[in-house]
């Protein structure tokens, strides 16, 4: 079995029913401090990211060749911020059609797309927490003007849970104004992230 880290073979002791898990615990010792594995290529075929959770279950037998990315967090933290940005925008003018769809009268399909909407910010604020602390900065250390950026996570929160009243008695028109009114300001006010951090 051959396993390259960034172009460099690694020396495997191989053992019986080896697993990628059993690869990546022996390299792990050696990789420099701060940096994470961006990307592994299995005989030419790059794994996706279920790699992360499934490492136990991804066999690999001697004539295998294993090629692994690594590269600083911070670095791979910029790329996930860059990219949260668009996903993001994505995010506040789907909120913006849920709400032409409310006040249209298309209540059943709105409900159900702001579902998914929201399971997707979920995605959105779990991936843009996770990169601020691995760029050094957690969120409850970063200052937005004269307060804390993890102020405007906690207005998202309030907004969302003052807005569920509304939606369980189907008062549709008040719950689009909020969605309008109050739930984009505040993932506007998220977005200032970008600047706070230096990410372009």
């Amino acid at each position: 079995m051959k396993v390259f880290v960034n172009n460099v073979e690694h020396a495997i002791d191989i053992v019986q029913d080896c697993t990628l898990d059993d690869i990546l615990e022996q390299i792990a010792p050696s990789m420099p401090q701060g940096h994470l594995i961006k990307s592994i290529v299995l005989n030419d075929k790059p794994l996706q990211s279920e790699w992360r959770t499934d490492a136990s279950k991804i066999y690999v037998l001697e004539d295998d060749t294993i090629l692994i990315n690594i590269e600083d967090s911070t670095v791979l933290a910029k790329e996930a911020l860059v990219l949260s940005r668009e996903y993001l925008i994505d995010i506040m003018v789907s909120f913006m059609s849920v709400v032409d769809d409310f006040r249209a009268g298309h209540n059943s399909e709105a409900n159900a797309q702001f579902s998914r909407i929201i399971e997707n910010l979920q995605l959105y604020l779990k991936l843009i927490i996770e990169a601020a602390s691995l760029m050094g900065r957690p969120m409850e250390n970063i200052v937005d003007g004269d307060v804390y950026y993890s102020t405007h996570l906690t207005r998202l929160g309030n907004n969302l849970d003052t807005m569920l009243p509304e939606q369980q008695s189907e008062n549709w028109l008040v719950f689009a104004d909020m969605i309008e009114n109050d739930l984009i300001p505040t993932l506007k006010e998220i977005s200032r992230l970008y600047a706070l951090l230096g990410v372009r």
